[in-house]
């Protein structure tokens, strides 16, 4: 089918037979789009702007299936996202982007009412152009404040991604925008100028709410978890350019062993499952670690050896009658297992009970499991020592902060607070972990910290969304490792070191992980291999003058 539009008209023609074309009808409309995958056309009316569907299956009898409620189009945005389940509009006024569900097209809806104040131009300015990336995962809209990234992988809630590409003032007049087939670069002409931006091939995409959750050992395979309770496997061992492989399983957490390739995931019933994860597209189901009934699992580590794994366990949230639990407390537990065969695990001991406090807020198992740190609400962590499963033992009185992370060796503690402060404590002796140095200042509070493999690093987030790197070679002297940078569009949620200490992985409320290079030679590479050949000769000497050509890049 062809549409042939005029002012007020367009006429559908049969190029069936293109040596012959037919006329098939006359329709009322000044602006259309085919969806790619369904014989459907979307159509704006000419005299009220609303839009229509059409089923154009028989070619010869094109059927009206529904009107698009609240949808009336102003400019020329209607745009049909690549799987066809998504029809993008421009709102009244050009002020505001709608997305509409119109998996049905005799039923479709407004993915949210909100959408519009998301996505919407305020002040009334124009939103222009529009374009999915191939993958539909991605959409860009030229808007306000220029040109934007939207993360669309849950077309429902929409996450912005970065800060523009380039300020409003920068495209003028007529604007027309599109990805590459790669989905690695946009496209965006206007009636000056020709623009091309290369996008970062680091962002991973899958779900609504995407969270590192652990590198396998070999950095080859990254698991992540989803806000729909999913873990994701992701091939990193090339990590400029990562691929989904694998997953799906039901969890909400997941952290590999130190050798080898088992997976724990915690499980949506609230116990822990293993997996064999040699092969991440064919995942093998060993056994099983059931929770206390009626509580969840918070946390886990394997022992150093991979021979055991320690859950800490909490009331769960659909749990809170205690008839409905096997223990009659509301009090935080742990338990250990014994996975030296990990398709029939057993219980080293029984459950104990760990903090009596129910409003735990987070808490952080060392690398081996032989300690705890529990942040019980407000400014106060408190160290247990589970060295010996069935006798937690508490350590030492409460330690002022929200934040705490173990470096890999269990050597050290870092404690960040609210009020920015970082104060490092070695804990070899567990039964009297020492304060080291004086207390370090991020740059705004701390809100989550890691520390690199070789402990020598220590990457912190901010709750003002930046992320910063500490050198903890000394610990006694900490020292900021250059500016801080944005990690997300809003604020960082998680961080995550890969095993070789070269990629840091961060997640955030954009629904997007990214994977940052730490090694200076390994940027430089990536860097060159999308702008090698940009600084020519003549650019050179226009540029920087009348010294020897000598190209960033080889």
């Amino acid at each position: 089918m062809l549409l042939v539009g005029g002012e007020r008209t367009s006429a559908l023609w049969d190029v069936h037979n293109i040596s012959h074309p037919e006329l098939v009808r006359s329709m009322p409309c000044d602006l259309a789009a085919f969806s790619p995958r369904r014989p459907l056309l979307a159509t704006r009316d000419t005299d009220n702007g609303t839009v229509q569907l059409w089923d154009v299956s028989r070619r010869n009898r094109p059927t009206a299936l529904s009107v698009l409620s609240g949808r009336v189009v102003d400019g020329d945005l209607l745009v049909f996202s690549p799987d066809g389940q998504t029809l993008a509009t421009g709102g009244a006024d050009h002020e505001q982007v709608w997305l509409s569900d119109i998996t049905d097209p005799r039923h479709p809806y407004a993915l949210d009412e909100n959408l519009n104040q998301q996505v919407s131009a305020p002040g009334g300015t124009r939103a222009d152009a529009v374009a999915y990336s191939p993958d539909g995962r991605l959409l860009a809209v030229i808007g306000p404040s220029g040109i934007q990234l939207w993360n669309t992988t849950v077309p429902e809630s929409p996450r912005r991604l970065g800060q523009p590409l380039s300020s409003r003032s920068q495209v003028q007049g007529e604007t027309a925008m599109a990805f590459g087939p790669d989905g690695q670069s946009l496209i965006v002409e206007d009636t000056q100028t020709l623009r091309v931006w290369r996008l970062p091939p680091v962002m991973l995409l899958d779900c609504g709410d995407l969270t590192p959750a652990g590198f396998s050992s070999d950095a080859r395979t990254l698991a992540t978890t989803c806000g729909d309770e999913t873990i994701q496997l992701w091939d990193t061992s090339t990590p400029d350019a990562p691929e989904h492989v694998g997953g799906g399983l039901p969890g909400w957490a997941a952290v590999f062993a130190p050798r080898g390739h088992l997976l724990a995931v915690a499980a949506p019933d609230g116990g822990v499952r293993l997996y064999d994860a040699t092969v991440p597209s064919h995942l093998r189901r060993l056994g099983r670690l059931p929770a206390v009934r009626g509580y969840d699992v918070g946390a886990m580590a394997f022992g150093p050896n991979g021979r055991t794994l320690t859950m800490y366990e909490e009331p769960g949230a659909e749990s809170q009658d205690k008839h409905q639990r096997t223990l009659q407390d509301d009090g935080i537990r742990t338990r250990t297992w014994d996975i030296t065969a990990p398709s029939r695990p057993h219980p080293v001991g029984p459950s104990v009970l760990l903090e009596k406090e129910t409003d735990v807020a987070d808490s952080t198992l060392s690398p081996d499991g032989s300690l705890l740190a529990t942040n019980v609400g407000g400014d106060s962590i408190h160290l247990w020592d589970t060295s010996i499963p069935t006798h937690p033992v508490r350590r030492g009185p409460a330690l002022h902060g929200t934040v705490a992370a173990f470096s890999l060796n269990g050597h050290y503690l870092a404690v960040g607070s609210q009020q920015g402060t970082i104060r490092l404590r070695n804990t070899t002796r567990a039964a009297q972990p020492t304060l080291l140095g004086s207390p370090a200042q991020a740059d705004g509070a701390v809100d989550g910290a890691a520390f690199s493999p070789d402990s020598r690093s220590l990457a912190i987030r901010t709750s003002e969304g930046e992320i910063q790197l500490w050198d903890t070679a000394d610990p006694v002297h900490p020292a900021a490792k250059g500016h801080s940078f944005a990690g997300q569009a809003s604020s960082v949620e998680s961080l995550l070191f890969s095993p070789d200490g070269q990629t840091l992985a961060t997640g955030g409320e954009d629904g997007v992980i990214r994977l940052w290079a730490l090694d200076a030679g390994r940027a430089t590479r990536r860097v060159c291999a999308v702008t090698a050949h940009t600084l020519t000769k003549s650019e050179w000497r226009r540029y920087v003058g009348n010294l020897p050509y000598h190209p960033p890049c080889p």
